[in-house]
């Protein structure tokens, strides 16, 4: 008996594989089936061929779905594929995959990055005194940036950096000097617009700071920004002045601007701002959701849909599970099971293969929930393996509601509750500290439901995080 307990303690806490551990690693585990693909074909196709790291890729290539397998022991590993090398000389390879790695990440980046290409074209051609070739380039990416609809911060950017590299480091004449001045007036021009848009952006980011902090803060960073706000009639500057006088107005301000540009009519936005806008959004009208104003219902589920919506988002970025689950548990706060269910059936493939499955089933107890099927919730909870402990989490949230809907005598209740304190307690060091206060006063109300109401209501009126504070409140009127 004891020797088996022994064998089962050995099982039960075998290390994490070492390799995992590294540098090299944590790239490749974000990678998808594309991105694997392509990065095969570069480095077979690199002009800096090594058959180590070749061979090193090819070890790790046939394993991609599953990288934190034990078979990653560096100790094993090497015995196992390069015996004739030392421990250190395989990590000097791992170091060489990784910078090919890098360096193929680099270069899909620049894929889709025309202006930071034409930008290192240009300044290339510079120095190499092509200058012919190098104003080519530079007309060919101003004529591309006039023309391109897309709203991005970044752009201007480039075009601006490249036009003060063509003033400073090409080669010129009196009779040039007054193309230079046109150059120049252009110049001031750009900067100031641009100027005025960052500007707006970080001003915006300080005042979403003050907002956040509890404590107060001598530094007034939105004041020395404002004077290099200027009024402009460009499409970017109306929805970045939109978004910094919401939360100069501490959300007094209902963004129409961006509402009405970036959701209803499709405007083309590149990713930093798609998700810069989601999120600014997003917090406007739960802000005014949790406060029991239903007129922003519809607009909080079209924000959402909408985020996700664009098949380019999905070509560039899987969606993490806890946006997945945060997006389904607002869509069943407002009664939208039927959205979310549509929400799933899109988006599920994009989620981490890790954690799909547990990410699913979570979702689907929420929606379970808001139907009324409190049944299927405890069905759900008692036959899924929830290896994340913030999926743990919400599935135990969730089962606490369902077995009050039920009708559990008080023992259970208190027994689930128990459960909940003692994993948050556990699991103290895997959970980010928000959650442990936000599920811990869930569950100090979720007590306080059963035997004292009277505390109940006391905890729903200090101005505090609580999980479910919409659910205890009803249950507190029942």
């Amino acid at each position: 008996m004891i020797v088996c307990h022994l064998w089962w303690h050995k099982l039960l806490f075998i290390p994490a594989p070492d390799m995992q551990k590294s540098k090299l690693f944590r790239c490749l585990m974000v990678l998808d089936d594309q991105e694997w693909k392509a990065l095969a074909q570069y480095i077979y196709r690199s002009e800096e061929q090594r058959v180590d790291v070749n061979e090193l890729f090819k070890c790790i290539h046939q394993y991609r779905q599953d990288l934190s397998h034990h078979r990653f022991q560096i100790d094993q590993f090497r015995e196992k594929h390069f015996k004739a090398k030392t421990k250190k000389q395989l990590q000097n390879v791992m170091s060489l995959l990784y910078q090919k790695v890098l360096d193929f990440l680099v270069s899909q980046e620049l894929k889709d990055q025309s202006d930071v290409r034409d930008l290192l074209l240009h300044n290339h051609l510079v120095k190499k005194k092509l200058y012919a070739e190098a104003e080519r380039v530079a007309k060919r990416s101003n004529a591309k940036s006039q023309s391109d609809s897309t709203l991005d911060l970044w752009s201007p950017y480039f075009n601006l950096h490249m036009r003060f590299h063509r003033l400073y480091n090409s080669q010129w004449n009196a009779s040039d000097l007054k193309n230079r001045m046109a150059l120049i007036k252009e110049l001031i021009q750009a900067f100031r617009l641009w100027a005025s848009q960052f500007s707006m952006t970080l001003a915006s980011e300080f005042l979403l700071y003050q907002r956040l902090q509890s404590e107060p803060t001598d530094l007034d960073m939105h004041k020395e920004l404002e004077p290099f706000i200027l009024p402009a009639s460009d499409l970017l500057s109306r929805v970045l002045e939109d978004q910094y006088m919401m939360l100069k107005l501490d959300f007094g301000h209902e963004p129409k601007v961006i509402y009405d540009t970036v959701v209803h009519q499709e405007c083309d936005i590149s990713e930093f701002l798609k998700q810069l806008f989601y999120s600014r959004l997003l917090s406007f009208y739960l802000h005014y959701v949790r406060q029991g104003n239903a007129d922003y219902h519809d607009q909080l589920a079209e924000v959402i849909l909408w985020s996700v919506s664009l098949d380019d988002f999905h070509a560039t970025v899987n969606i993490t599970s806890g946006r997945f689950i945060s997006d389904i548990s607002i869509l069943c706060f407002i009664d939208r099971s039927e959205t979310a269910e549509a929400y799933i059936k899109r988006n599920e493939n994009y989620l981490s293969k890790e954690y799909q499955p547990q990410t699913i089933a979570v979702s689907r107890m929420m929606i379970d929930f808001s139907e009324g099927d409190f049944s299927q919730v405890q069905t759900a909870f008692n036959t899924t393996l929830f290896k994340d402990p913030v999926h743990k989490l919400h599935a135990y949230n969730n089962l606490l509601k369902a077995a009050y809907e039920l009708g559990e005598e008080s023992e259970d209740l208190f027994r689930h509750s128990r459960n909940l304190e003692a994993f948050i307690s556990r699991n103290k060091s895997n959970l980010p500290k928000s959650l442990h206060s936000f599920f811990g006063h869930f569950n100090k109300g979720y007590r306080y439901l059963i035997k004292d109401r009277k505390k109940l209501a006391d905890l729903l009126s200090q101005e505090i995080a609580i999980k479910d504070r919409k659910w205890l409140s009803i249950k507190l009127e029942e």
